[in-house]
């Protein structure tokens, strides 16, 4: 439980009450759940960020490899 009262930013009294009377917010239910299932939501997020990439490439918004190495070479070197 200490390690959750740590990643959540809590109080140990205000973790407690919040265990008790099942008053976590979303976010920090969501936290937990990564940390629980830290596999299970790198998958899941993989397999969005997938989607995205698919949906970017049916709408054209692609750059070419030449031309994302010849920015980083301007903007690093």
């Amino acid at each position: 439980m200490k390690y959750f009262v740590e990643i959540l930013g809590l109080s140990k009294l205000i973790f407690y009450i919040k265990l008790r009377e099942h008053t976590f917010t979303i976010d920090e239910i969501a936290k937990m759940g990564e940390v629980l299932f830290s596999k299970e939501a790198y998958l899941f997020q993989i397999q969005e960020d997938l989607k995205l990439a698919k949906s970017d490439i049916e709408k054209g918004r692609v750059v070419d490899h030449e031309t994302i190495m010849a920015d980083i070479k301007k903007r690093y070197l």
